[in-house]
């Protein structure tokens, strides 16, 4: 079920997936849920946690995304680069009031991180969310 929310949720960003993203986004998959339950100090991911799986999801989409340094056109300029596709690397994404940022091409020496790295700097932004899943352990 969360496979295919990310799919869907890839999809309405104009990205199709092939064989070798779907085991990339399987692998995400697992390392995230590995990473929820570690933060949490849980013993196991909690399965049918709407708010859980929700995370998961955000935060595998814009890991693969990064990893892929896809480019998202804006539907406003959709008409106008449809006929051009530039490829510019993505440095931010947001997912509350959905943002991108990209790279102007400046500093080449700054290529993407890796998949672990990008894991990483984004589980970060969602620790406020999942606090109240966290547990003390003694």
């Amino acid at each position: 079920m969360i496979f295919e929310k990310i799919l869907a949720k890839l999809k309405v960003y104009g990205v199709i997936t092939d064989s070798n993203d779907e085991f990339n986004i399987n692998t995400l998959i697992n390392d995230t849920k590995i990473e929820i339950t570690t933060y949490c100090n849980l013993k196991k991911y909690p399965e049918d946690n709407l708010q859980l799986d929700n995370i998961l999801v955000n935060l595998v989409v814009l890991c693969f995304l990064k990893s892929k340094n896809m480019t998202f056109f804006n539907s406003q300029n959709s008409e106008e680069s449809s006929s051009n596709i530039a490829s510019n690397e993505i440095k931010s994404i947001s997912v509350g009031d959905f943002s991108v940022s990209y790279d102007n091409g400046s500093s080449s020496s700054n290529k993407s991180a890796t998949t672990a790295q990008n894991l990483d700097v984004e589980i970060k932004k969602y620790y406020l969310m999942l606090n109240k899943f966290r547990r003390i352990l003694w």
